[in-house]
């Protein structure tokens, strides 16, 4: 009885721990930013059909889509037509990506997350932290803060009065 208690315990613990280490690869993965963007694109750029409204033909639409969902092998996700996008549009989205994607990914924090994630998976706390103080003693970079962030801090906008041509103040 203690050994199918034990199992399921440590079943548990491995899935937590499964759960948990992907949860923190979605952080710090241009994967999972890039995803987020495609699926935003697919959405604005889903081809909406408007077909009139007949019962008979809903019910037998409904009868043969269940038969071959029965039918169907539930193991491989059935493709889409590729009617059912708006082509331009997504490929226009896409590419305003690929030209501005520094200004759209997080990049920089991304791969600072993502060796401060190594550090933590493969060392004890401690290196956790040495790890955050030595970056920021030497280079001056905090983690979790975007390249905008650190821009606005070093550059910040003008005041109202000087930000004319002229310099302004006077």
């Amino acid at each position: 009885m203690k050994s199918a208690t034990l199992k399921s315990l440590v079943a548990a613990l491995l899935l937590e721990a499964d759960k948990n280490d992907k949860k923190i690869e979605s952080e710090d993965s241009l994967d999972a930013q890039v995803d987020k963007f495609l699926i935003s694109y697919e959405k604005d750029s889903k081809v909406v059909k408007k077909e009139s409204f007949n019962f008979r033909d809903s019910m037998r639409l409904m009868l043969t889509e269940a038969e071959e969902d029965s039918d169907r092998d539930k193991s491989s996700p059935e493709k889409l037509p590729v009617e059912d996008l708006d082509m331009e549009s997504f490929v226009n989205n896409v590419m305003r990506l690929v030209e501005n994607y520094d200004s759209l990914l997080e990049i920089r924090d991304t791969i600072l997350k993502r060796a401060l994630n190594f550090i933590t998976k493969n060392y004890k706390k401690d290196a956790q932290q040495s790890f955050e103080d030595t970056i920021f003693e030497i280079y001056g970079v905090k983690i979790g803060t975007s390249k905008k962030d650190i821009e606005d801090d070093y550059y910040p906008a003008p005041r109202a009065g000087a930000a004319g041509p002229g310099g302004g103040g006077g």
